[in-house]
Formats: structure tokens, sequence, C-alpha cells
């Protein structure tokens, strides 16, 4: 079996970065190659069956590709107002749909 990585656009990785609070990283991220991106994936992987949000896992993973190191996050659980939702989406409902478009980019490959 070859390695385990979760897959995601820097958009989604951004996001999720913004929604724990990890802003100076998610500045980082904004730089961040394809290369670094999967290594962030490889890293994440590491994380899966110990916490049940993906997000999570990729968070960790962020925070221990750029820092070098594993630490806890700024915030234990999201903050859903940093996500990149319109104010138009938001009033309308659609909110949760363009959360789950977000989200349909991230892909778990073995």
């Amino acid at each position: 079996m070859g390695e385990v990585i979760i897959e995601f656009e820097r958009d989604c990785l951004i996001a999720i970065l913004n929604s724990y609070h990890e802003t100076d990283i998610a500045e980082k991220a904004k730089s961040a190659t394809t290369s670094d991106l999967k290594k962030i994936g490889v890293n994440a992987a590491k994380y899966l069956g110990k916490y049940s949000l993906i997000d999570k896992m990729i968070a960790y993973g962020a925070v221990e590709f750029f820092e070098g190191s594993a630490r806890d996050l700024r915030r234990k659980k999201r903050d859903l107002s940093r996500f990149p939702i319109h104010e138009e989406s938001a009033a309308d409902d659609s909110s949760e749909k363009e959360l789950n478009l977000l989200f349909s980019k991230i892909m778990i490959n073995k």
C-alpha cells in the first residue's frame, strides 16, 4: 500500500486555517506550491483516526509543515464565521452550499 495523502486546494487550506484562527499560517499558505500542499496532505493523513473532522487534520498538517513541529491549534473548534461566505448567500441560506463546495475539493488517496 502506498502513502496516504489528503488532497485539497489552496483556497480550502487557507479557509480551514482561518477558521482555527491560524492567520499567520494561512498567510504563508497563500504562496504554498503544489509540492508543499502534497507534503501538508501527507502530514494531515497522520492524524486520521485521531480527529473526526478532516479540516482539523489538514490544519494540524499545515501547522506541522510551516512551523516544523506539531502543536495545538489556536482554537479547538472552528469559527465558521471566518469561512469565505458571501453576505448574499448567508442571507438566502445558500451558505451551506458554499461550504459544501469548498469541502468537496478534499480527497483522501492511498
